[in-house]
């Protein structure tokens, strides 16, 4: 009869690679200043229609309803008459 098997060697497992680092993408140079040109734009569309920006502070639940009246043109028209009363030119 034959002798036991002599016990297969064994080799020591793999350590797994790190997983890659995620890099922050970067937006490139000319994508840059393809927004900044596209904002510069639209600021000039809206000062060529009359409009113009102004930050304001007020209360959250004030703004959220300045918000969506914002998209009322008769919010806006009721608005703009309020300022023409309380404060002419």
């Amino acid at each position: 009869m034959l002798g036991p098997m002599p016990a297969a060697k064994k080799t020591p497992a793999r350590k797994k690679a790190p997983a890659p680092v995620a890099r922050r993408k970067t937006v490139s140079t000319r994508r840059r200043q393809q927004l900044i040109d596209a904002k510069r734009r639209q600021r000039e569309r809206d000062k060529a229609a009359g409009h113009a920006f102004y930050q304001v502070k007020l209360p959250a639940p004030a703004i959220e309803k300045l918000k969506r009246g914002m998209n009322d043109p008769e919010f806006v028209s009721q608005l703009t008459h309020l300022l023409d009363q309380h404060y002419p030119d």
